[in-house]
């Protein structure tokens, strides 16, 4: 698909996607640009297609600078031909004979073509709706009928972000995650109770009645101060009506005034304190991002394998019907050959077994074929009685070799078990500092402000200032929590360590990986050419009645050069798995697809 940038907004969290033309516009730092040199071209029923959101995907485009597309606000670019954007909401439709349907909520803004065409997608209550705004003279194209869905990779990838259910549920738990966010940095807001009662009592006593009413309202308001004080206010009202029989009425008001500080002077001293849990509510959050960030890393490199397994199938079913083709050719030539008293008729039982070993294998092709299908529409999320085709070219990009030396730096900056890992360092600390704070004496100082105004009795004022000191003995579990939280410090410093060594590891076996699957694609390559020599050799030989050639060397050779085309298909597929399991492994897959994952201020 033509997709240009994607925000998706997921309940506080933003997915920005910017990509022109079918690739996305920044390179990996491991592999550029795809080329068409190479390309294996599917025969049918594979059609090639065209599967374009943007209406003036034929114009040329400006590729879009990554620092601007990972920094900037899609709703500031530029918008060089100044023209305004249509609000109507059309259906998506695709021109290649495909309609994409998944059950998104949000909106796809496209602006001008140039230099980058934008697109926006927001997911609202986790539930996704797909539909697509386009500009006032955008021409609307026909829906298709037929269920073949032409895929190439970038379009695999915008469907799993929208349709996976993996996904689907890690944007459920964003919405949790901001709400204990928002429930931590409220610690400081104050607190008010309101309180109302109202309240009839009847005594009877020896013929003697006494009715009572009394009404209270007031309201208390708490509130914790970063010095770790608690301030509390109180402001009620109470009138009371007294009833007896042998006695005048007694009605009273009372009003009275209640404020009251709490300030820690030891234990819970200090905006450290105060702060930790705001700070480990922050860290969290952290990692809930990292985490969110690692899911989608991982089915995104998922998809885009299991993608490549459909697109391996494809080209092994084409190399299996050439095969066959092939087969039926040679039998009928020495079919001929034998009416034509030129060979023997013990020649046919040959090329009839060969022919009926082909059909055999090309069953097989089928089956994986249908199989690949299915994985990946289970991935992806959508309709299972469609037929995706894979029609992104088995090709390589521009090969290049991988340095472990500078991709680990990047790793550093960027794998999220690493980021990971040092997060629970911090949390570590932060833990250790609420620890060896509870175990501290408890010294408060208090004070009290109250006035009492009555309408009966004198009116009276009340002040107290005071320091409570407490302390527990013989509670071992305050130690213990020390003790626990150091030991917890020194293993979260051990894990990162071990992440480190680990991630070290990997990035050279992810780099000689690439390196090693780059240069066994340049020798399949090699090995396929001279099959393909040595099949024409000895075809011209066979027809021009050489001697020492029969139909069982054609079809070993014929042989030969099928393993030596899947050979080579295998090692481009295995070339670029490599080079997304090592995006995957320094952290970059996100990037290579212009995804950004940022929180909703």
């Amino acid at each position: 698909m033509g997709f240009g940038s994607a925000v998706l907004g997921v309940a506080g969290t933003y997915f920005l996607m910017s990509h022109t033309g079918h690739r996305p516009a920044v390179q990996s730092p491991v592999q550029p640009p795809v080329t068409a040199e190479g390309r294996l071209e599917p025969n049918p029923p594979f059609r090639e297609a065209q599967i374009s959101l943007d209406p003036f995907s034929g114009l040329p485009r400006q590729q879009p600078d990554l620092l601007k597309v990972l920094t900037g606000n899609p709703s500031r670019m530029p918008n060089p031909l100044g023209r305004s954007i249509d609000s109507s909401v059309p259906e998506l439709r695709l021109d290649s004979g495909a309609r994409v349907q998944g059950n998104l909520a949000g909106t796809i803004i496209l602006p001008d073509p140039t230099p980058t065409a934008w697109f926006q997608l927001k997911l609202e209550a986790g539930t996704l709706t797909a539909a697509a705004p386009a500009l006032a003279q955008t021409k609307q194209v026909s829906l298709p009928t037929e269920r073949e869905l032409p895929l190439q990779l970038g379009d695999a990838v915008v469907l799993v972000l929208q349709n996976n259910k993996t996904l689907k549920n890690a944007y459920l738990q964003r919405l949790l995650d901001r709400r204990d966010l928002e429930v931590a940095e409220g610690i400081f807001n104050p607190i008010f109770e309101p309180r109302i009662e109202a309240r009839y009592d009847r005594l009877e006593i020896g013929g003697v009645v006494t009715e009572a009413g009394q009404g209270d309202a007031r309201i208390g308001a708490t509130m914790l101060l970063p010095t770790g004080a608690q301030f509390s206010i109180t402001i009620g009202a109470t009138r009371s009506l007294r009833d007896e029989s042998l006695n005048p009425t007694l009605d009273t008001l009372r009003q009275d005034l209640q404020v009251s500080l709490v300030q820690p002077l030891l234990r819970g001293f200090g905006a450290d304190v105060t702060l930790a849990p705001i700070n480990l509510a922050r860290i969290q959050e952290q990692a809930n991002r990292l985490l969110l960030k690692a899911t989608l890393i991982s089915t995104i490199t998922t998809a885009i394998q299991t993608y490549r397994t459909l697109l391996e199938a494809q080209e092994q079913w084409i190399i299996q019907q050439q095969a066959l083709k092939r087969a039926g050719d040679n039998l009928a030539y020495v079919q001929a050959l034998v009416e034509a008293g030129r060979r023997a008729r013990v020649d046919t039982l040959q090329g009839e077994a060969d022919l009926a070993r082909q059909q055999l294998q090309l069953k097989d092709a089928e089956g994986r074929l249908a199989a690949a299908r299915l994985n990946l529409l289970q991935i992806l999320g959508i309709d299972q009685k469609l037929t995706p085709v894979a029609i992104e070219p088995a090709a390589l990009r521009q090969p290049i070799m991988a340095e472990a030396d500078r991709l680990l730096p990047v790793a550093l900056a960027n794998n999220p078990d690493y980021l990971q890992s040092l997060l629970q360092i911090e949390a570590a600390k932060i833990n250790l500092l609420l620890a060896q704070n509870n175990s501290e004496w408890n010294l408060n100082l208090v004070g009290t402000l109250g006035n009492n105004f009555n309408n009966v009795t004198a009116n009276n004022n009340t002040t107290t200032v005071a320091l409570v000191l407490t302390r527990q003995f013989g509670n071992l579990a305050l130690d213990q929590a020390v003790e626990r939280s150091r030991i917890q410090l020194q293993q979260s410093e051990n894990r990162r360590a071990e992440t480190l060594e680990n991630l070290t590891v990997t990035v050279r076996n992810r780099s000689r990986d690439v390196n090693l699957s780059l240069q066994q694609v340049e020798n399949a390559r090699r090995v396929r050419e001279l099959a393909e020599q040595t099949v024409t050799v000895q075809r011209e030989r066979l027809q021009l009645g050489g001697r020492g050639v029969s139909v069982k060397d054609v079809l070993d050779f014929e042989d030969r050069l099928v393993q030596a085309k899947n050979d080579e298909l295998a090692a481009i597929i295995r070339y670029l798995n490599a080079v997304t399991l090592l995006e995957q492994t320094i952290g970059t897959t996100l990037n290579t697809w212009n995804i950004r994952v940022e929180s909703q201020n």
